[in-house]
């Protein structure tokens, strides 16, 4: 019994680091991603055209472009900006 409870460890532990690794590509992958619709955004790409290129939807893309906004420190778009 012992040495299955060491074996199950052993698992646990490769798939606790499998998990670290994928999160940390994840968030790596998901910034750049959230870095790219604004920048869309900023040289002129409405909502719906993103949300073609990404498969999310328009408001989903709002809703990140508003949140990368705030993370690069700058103001609100006013609803005259979108």
């Amino acid at each position: 019994m012992f040495a299955v409870q060491e074996d199950l460890a052993a698992r646990m532990k490769l798939s606790a680091a499998r998990f670290r690794r994928t999160k940390t590509a994840y968030e790596s992958a998901r910034a750049d991603l959230n870095s790219l619709m604004f920048d869309a955004q900023e040289e002129g790409s409405g909502p719906s055209e993103i949300a073609r290129a990404t498969g999310f939807t328009r408001e989903w893309v709002a809703k990140v472009i508003a949140a990368e906004r705030k993370r690069r420190g700058l103001p609100a778009a006013d609803a005259s900006d979108s």
